[in-house]
């Protein structure tokens, strides 16, 4: 058990310090039809600037600062301020003259373009980011994209943008036409197919609640919509079809889902597992870390600034505690397994996978992996794949819950079928106890009384007569009182209107 624990508190301080190295480091990276070029091979120059004006006049006012990119990267996160890019085309090897500039980042908060040819202005895309109305755009796609025309010469790219105090990540991709539409086929089908999958599990879910009307379910389904309103607002898809002209919502959307849907997670898991009866502290503690998250979380939108410091220190810090999140669930599916509680390999086996999908993007992020289709959407996968292995979870507890149930009511209609058996041979028996009494009591009485009234008929002498009414009127009497015996025993009214007490006196007294 202390090796257990051992491993345990290894594992949580590896992940915190992953987690830490890897919100600290962000940047800008470049692609040729998703070929990356090394910071060294372009002729990029940059200046980072802490005003808020996005006018290409402040460009010019700065561009006597302007400098390499260092060879190691470029770092833009939790900066307060705006970066400059002046990016040289003619440095670049394009085969095409018409080109896409695709920046695969759809949560800048503010982003300018400009083309230009020494100092002149080719073309001017204007101001737009997800802090603008999504109509602002040059191009209709999630991400920002601007067509650029190469046949001129001499050309430069100048890019403005804005995301302070935030983590920021700019792959800026120059794509040929077919190139582009490839990519954006690609990426189409694969958001469909991970919104889908969650609809479908959404769905999935509400079916199984209101079959059985398990608390647990619904827990599962708002992780669920968490998950699929992240995903779909992470690809920026929401707001490009949902709420275009309020970009306060998309700003809103995603932290909220990304920080809501550990909670339902940790709920459902705990459900899930019993944790409230096999391991009420731990149930205890994660009732006080929901507490604390959600006071984090609702102090970050009202009492923390929009910049400077604090807020810098408050999204690494919620960061860190959505990373943590997890813990509690390892700690208690990892309890329930070594317990052999159903269901526990289930979570974790799908919070492993999804804390490695999560470290892969992690990695993308900072450069440490190529950037392809799978690492730039690692964390999507990652919820797609973890949703589903749940819901096969719950479909197998949905299959032995019918199983159980059948069972159940097997049992019962061989419980119903012996106490009708067991009734029907207590009153056969009831029926046979009633037919000898009529027989020997009443019918015996009976058959007396006819043979008095038989003799008085035949006109015996008169004593005799007498004597022969006389004790027919006997029997007539012990006749109805054992009739009035056997009528008590078969429905005893004695005890219907006095009692068992009062009951049992009355009979004393009798005898």
């Amino acid at each position: 058990m202390p090796a257990f624990h051992a491993h345990i508190r290894r594992f949580i301080c590896l992940l915190l310090m992953t987690s830490l190295v890897n919100t600290a480091v962000a940047g800008i990276s470049f692609f040729v039809n998703d070929q990356r070029i090394p910071p060294n091979e372009v002729a990029v120059r940059y200046c980072f600037d802490p005003s808020t004006d996005y006018r290409l006049s402040r460009f010019f006012a700065v561009q006597p600062q302007l400098a390499p990119l260092p060879g190691t990267g470029l770092d833009m996160s939790y900066k307060n301020g705006m970066f400059w890019i002046s990016i040289d085309l003619s440095a670049f090897r394009f085969t095409d003259a018409q080109l896409y500039a695709e920046l695969h980042n759809p949560h800048i908060n503010y982003l300018g373009a400009w083309l230009l040819s020494g100092d002149s202005v080719v073309r001017d895309f204007g101001v737009t980011g997800d802090h603008m109305p999504f109509h602002t755009r040059d191009v209709n796609h999630p991400n920002f994209v601007y067509q650029l025309d190469l046949r001129q010469k001499d050309l430069r790219l100048v890019l403005m943008i804005d995301k302070r105090n935030e983590q920021l990540h700019v792959p800026v991709k120059f794509l040929g036409e077919d190139q582009f539409l490839k990519d954006n086929r690609v990426g189409n089908v694969l958001a469909g197919l991970m919104t889908g999958i969650s609809i479908f599990i959404l769905l999935f879910t509400l079916f199984l609640y209101f079959n059985i009307r398990e608390k647990l379910y619904i827990y599962y389904a708002l992780y669920v919509l968490m998950v699929a309103g992240y995903i779909f607002s992470d690809l920026g898809y929401s707001f490009m079809y949902f709420y275009p002209n309020r970009p306060g919502l998309a700003d809103f959307a995603r932290p909220l889902t990304i920080s809501l849907g550990p909670l339902f997670y940790i709920i459902f898991s705990r459900e899930l597992l019993g944790v409230r009866h096999y391991f009420p502290r731990m149930y205890r503690f994660t009732n006080w870390y929901i507490g604390f998250f959600l006071l984090c979380f609702a102090c970050g939108f009202w009492l923390v600034p929009n910049t400077g410091t604090i807020r810098v220190f408050w999204l690494v810090f919620m960061q860190v505690l959505m990373v943590v999140s997890i813990l509690p669930v390892f700690a208690f599916s990892i309890m329930g397994w070594r317990r052999n509680i159903k269901y526990s390999g289930y979570i974790i086996f799908a919070s492993s996978l999804f804390t490695f999908f999560t470290q892969l993007y992690m990695q993308y992020i900072t450069g440490n992996t190529a950037d392809n289709l799978f690492t730039r959407n690692a964390v999507n996968i990652g919820f797609s794949i973890e949703i589903s292995l749940l819901a096969l979870a719950l479909s197998i507890r949905f299959k032995n819950y019918k199983l159980d149930a059948e069972d159940l009511l097997r049992k019962l209609n061989r419980q119903q079928e012996n106490i009708f058996k067991n009734i029907s041979e207590y009153q056969e028996k009831e029926m046979r106890r009633i037919s000898a009494l009529l027989h020997d009591s009443v019918g015996a009485g009976l058959s007396s009384i006819k043979f008095n009234l038989e003799a008085i008929e035949n006109g015996n002498g008169s004593r005799n007569r007498d004597d022969l009414i006389r004790g027919t009127i006997e029997d007539v009497t012990s006749l109805t009182d054992e009739i009035r015996n056997i009528s008590h025993n078969l429905s005893p009214l004695l005890l219907q209107k006095k009692g068992l007490v009062q009951g049992i006196r009355d009979l004393i007294e009798q005898y």
